[in-house]
């Protein structure tokens, strides 16, 4: 019989076996959509330096300057010169498309003229997309060894 307030020993003891195999199920679910998860993520790299806030930038550093506009035309000029050369957009089967040939081949002339020109930067308006400026960077790149981006 056991008295009231009185206990014995044995009924304190919380000897009990934990139960971890729901725990390291959760974590066996947690590490596959994980790397499931981290294959879907991709890093890239731009080469590529963003010039000054404006125009004023690099006409200091005496480079080339191309110009992307919402009309599919390019307008490229050298810094040091306000002489435009506009290349115009070349009709494709699709319908306009960027003319990035003549443009590397406007920047190659400009470049003969004027060989201390070495880096060229692309600005662009705001209606021409990611893809394309990203695009005219790499046909820029084929002519001038520095490309930066400018003109936000």
């Amino acid at each position: 019989m056991k008295r009231k307030g009185f206990l014995k020993h044995s009924e304190y003891e919380q000897d009990f076996e934990l139960n971890i195999a729901s725990v390291i199920d959760c974590f066996v679910v947690l590490i596959a959509f994980i790397l499931i998860s981290s294959s879907f993520f991709s890093i890239g790299i731009i080469d590529a330096e963003v010039a000054g806030a404006s125009e004023v930038a690099a006409s200091d550093a005496g480079s080339l300057v191309v110009e992307l506009k919402a009309d599919h035309s390019i307008l490229v000029r050298s810094s040091e010169s306000p002489k435009n050369e506009r290349i115009l957009p070349k009709q494709a089967a699709k319908g306009i498309a960027w003319d990035f040939e003549g443009m590397a081949a406007a920047l190659k002339a400009m470049k003969e003229k004027s060989p201390e020109l070495k880096s060229a930067v692309v600005m662009a308006d705001n209606a021409v997309t990611y893809r394309d400026v990203m695009a005219s960077m790499e046909a820029a790149k084929k002519e001038v060894s520095s490309v930066n981006l400018g003109g936000f």
